[in-house]
């Protein structure tokens, strides 16, 4: 049931501003002087940014004239998720969660790990060890999938140990648990946003092949970028079974169509894309793919320099260096 605010608060904001297509909570105004105020609406609550004063204080002040509302100011929370306003940027993090789901599995003073995944580790849905309480185990990768929020370098991780929820044994718990270690030594490490860095959109595309021992499908993998921290990230099997790398890569680009049953006209319209100038492709180098992060175990070298190009620091030492 939507509440009698929320509906108010839907109607009015039909006035003069576009409802985003792909989010329906997010709502965009503009106006000749190509001012810009942007939306988002979460229950009862909202947040609005923009680029003119004059739009955000306008429509700070209709919204509290209308209805019972408070102005918290500068958002620093929202939906579970910590915002820091720095001088050079923002900083987003889930810390607190983080901390709460290490007390709530007793990992909280286990020794940390430097990666999520062992390197070359291969999980079979067979597994090795006796079986592990199923519940505790999903109960514990359903935990996981919110630190993916803001955490994108665990997401291959989690990926892989989701496959074997339905039997999980010895070999699928002390994986997750890696992760667990991983997360309680990097629980202060998570995404900035520089605003110095511009605003170019870029993405990274990528696919392993027939990476699922089970059912042999490929999983693509796609990280987009606005400047320098990294906003939309996404790793999710393909549908069909991927007969080479070049078939697999191919659909891995076009991820927003992956329903289709084979390599059809579909998977053709980044060809259209490219001749009508709306994209520049690129080649790029495996060892500059960002997205093998979340492909694959990774070496703690390369893992460490992937993580960094997704513009994931330790708030300590960013705090030292943007809050100026």
């Amino acid at each position: 049931m939507v509440s009698l605010k929320k509906r108010y608060m839907l109607s009015n904001l039909q006035h003069g501003f576009l409802r985003y297509p792909y989010e329906h909570t997010l709502y965009i105004k503009f106006n000749p002087k190509g001012d810009v105020l942007i939306v988002g609406l979460y229950v009862d609550d909202l947040i609005f940014t923009g680029n003119s004063l004059k739009l955000i204080s306008e429509f700070r002040e209709a919204m509290i004239s209308q209805f019972k509302m408070t102005d918290l100011g500068l958002m620093s929370y929202f939906i579970g998720i910590e915002v820091r306003q720095l001088a050079g940027g923002i900083f987003i993090s889930q810390k607190k969660l983080a901390s709460d789901i290490l007390n709530k599995f007793k990992m909280n003073v286990t020794k940390p790990m430097m990666t999520p995944v062992e390197e070359k580790l291969k999980l079979t849905k067979d597994g090795t060890g006796d079986f592990v309480d199923a519940t505790y185990f999903k109960r514990l990768v359903g935990t996981f999938r919110y630190l993916t929020s803001t955490k994108p370098d665990i997401t291959y991780g989690i990926g892989l140990i989701s496959r074997f929820m339905e039997s999980p044994c010895q070999s699928h718990l002390q994986a997750a648990k890696r992760i667990l270690r991983y997360v309680q030594g990097t629980q202060s490490n998570s995404i900035f946003y520089s605003s110095s860095q511009g605003s170019n959109l870029v993405g990274y595309t990528d696919s392993d092949w027939a990476g699922d021992t089970i059912r042999r499908r490929s999983t693509s993998r796609y990280v987009f970028y606005l400047g320098f921290g990294v906003f939309s990230w996404s790793s999710k099997k393909q549908q069909v079974v991927a007969l080479s790398t070049a078939e697999a890569k191919y659909m891995a680009a076009t991820i927003f169509h992956g329903r289709s049953k084979h390599i059809d006209i579909k998977y053709h319209f980044i060809r259209e894309l490219v001749q009508e100038q709306e994209i520049v492709i690129d080649y790029c180098r495996s060892e500059d793919q960002v997205a093998n992060i979340l492909t694959k175990p990774l070496k703690l070298e390369m893992f460490m320099k992937l993580k960094k190009m997704l513009g994931m620091v330790k708030f300590e030492d960013l705090d030292l260096r943007e809050a100026m």
